[in-house]
């Protein structure tokens, strides 16, 4: 397994969403330079690295892979078909093919796994001691084929490092397990008003202390804010959401434990009220004004697998 050194002063500026590599150039081409990282999940029974993640090693971006226990064409599993040994011959298969491809990624089993279960259509996948016990399976058989060229994440939603859920010792696997603290996490006000407003250093801020007390990196897997004059709400304004993101990267240069920001492109229309949420850099022009400032800073002009310092 890679391990990150001490290295501050470097964060990889990264991005993800639905069909990332359409989107990919005029992100690119918006901010002025490269993205480092290039996030897409893969479902159980689709091989990797699949054709996204290819793509982004031979853009020279790292790929950010999570495996979700959601099936193509069949039926979720839960954490413990994962753990039990009945799926073991898959995820040797899964591991080899990493290995041979030589394609450096940030690896993760099932983001969120305390809140991507049990929505909507969703089943529950099971509770965080049957997770944990799935990640250390699979962390296990990826050692015993001798997997040297992932990072692995350990990557939960910001509100369990809050406390909710059962908070974030609940869900998390042994520090042995793996190199990197991941934490998602969006901005929905004032669309979803019950949330509140939270600055990045609110919303991201315990997840921030969890990473220094295991004495871990920290990644923001999902990173994604709202026009704060959407939704027909007088409190907002055009330049909330660009403070937002000058604020965000402001915050970043003062936590050193921090790798990787991985914004989030695209939209969700799964809110409270029948309104679509943009997470897009560009859907203001004070936005995009912000993000493009933002990331041709020369903090987060760090780029490639050494900038993790792998070994």
């Amino acid at each position: 397994m890679g391990s990150i050194q001490s290295h501050p002063g470097h964060v990889l500026w990264g991005v993800g969403g639905p069909d990332v590599l359409n989107f990919l150039p005029k992100v690119e081409a918006e901010a002025g330079r490269p993205f480092a990282v290039v996030r897409k999940y893969s479902l159980w029974n689709v091989p990797i690295p699949g054709r996204v993640a290819r793509a982004a090693a031979a853009h020279g971006a790292i790929p950010y892979v999570s495996w979700e226990v959601y099936r193509k064409k069949e039926p979720p599993l839960t954490f413990a078909d994962v753990a039990d040994g009945s799926q073991d011959a898959w995820i040797r298969t899964q591991a080899e093919s990493i290995k041979r491809s030589g394609i450096h990624m940030l690896f993760t089993f099932m983001h969120e796994p305390e809140s991507s279960q049990g929505q909507g259509a969703k089943p529950q996948a099971g509770p965080s001691s049957q997770y944990v016990a799935a990640f250390e399976h699979v962390h296990r058989i990826f050692q015993q084929v001798g997997v040297t060229n992932v990072l692995w994440v350990a990557d939960l939603g910001a509100a369990v490092f809050a406390g909710l859920d059962g908070g974030a010792p609940a869900w998390m696997p042994p520090p042995s397990d793996y190199s990197v603290v991941g934490v998602d996490g969006y901005v929905k006000w004032p669309c979803e008003p019950r949330r509140g407003y939270q600055t990045f250093a609110q919303m991201f801020g315990p997840a921030e202390t969890f990473a220094r007390s295991v004495g871990k990196p920290l990644m923001f897997g999902e990173v994604g804010v709202q026009e704060f004059d959407a939704c027909g709400n007088a409190a907002g304004s055009p330049q909330g959401k660009a403070g937002w993101i000058r604020s965000a990267a402001a915050t970043i240069r003062r936590w050193p434990d921090v790798r990787v920001i991985c914004w989030t492109y695209g939209s969700n229309h799964k809110v409270d009220r029948d309104v679509t949420l943009v997470w897009r850099e560009d859907s203001s022009p004070q936005s995009l004004a912000a993000f493009r400032v933002a990331g041709l800073q020369p903090y987060f002009e760090a780029s490639g697998w050494n900038a993790l310092s792998a070994t």
